[in-house]
């Protein structure tokens, strides 16, 4: 803002050195997987982070499954192990290490953009299945 604010003044902007310039290296798919071992503050950043592209992704029934969109749920429940899935009537969730954290978007390997709500419904999850 301090920068627009002396453009606007008619004062010229002093250009960064490009010595020590570096480029961060390209991100690979293998690290877009999500390890549900983490935080689910730092899973649902991961999904943020890598959406539109590479996408988060994990596996559940041995095909892929990329996570669009999620959200952090207001409550807290710690009974489950990491990557155990829970369809409920409140939405979809994939516990963490710290919780759930709730699927709002996601593409099923070979489909299209879908609810989480709908891809579930779809899936049949039986009690204790678990992304991988």
């Amino acid at each position: 803002m301090k920068v627009l604010a002396e453009i606007s003044q008619g004062r010229t902007p002093i250009a960064q050195p490009e010595s020590g310039i570096s480029l961060a290296p390209k991100i690979d798919k293998t690290e877009a997987r999500i390890d549900w071992n983490k935080s689910k503050q730092t899973i649902h950043n991961l999904v943020r982070a890598l959406n539109p592209n590479p996408m988060a992704w994990t596996e559940i029934r041995n095909t892929r499954l990329t996570i669009v969109s999620s959200e952090i749920p207001h409550w807290e429940v710690h009974n489950e192990s990491p990557g155990t899935i829970a369809v409920t009537p409140e939405g979809v969730f994939v516990h963490s290490s710290d919780g759930p954290l709730k699927l709002i978007q996601v593409i099923p390997a070979g489909k299209r953009l879908m609810n989480a709500d709908d891809w579930a419904r779809g899936m049949r999850f039986s009690d204790g299945e678990r992304c991988q």
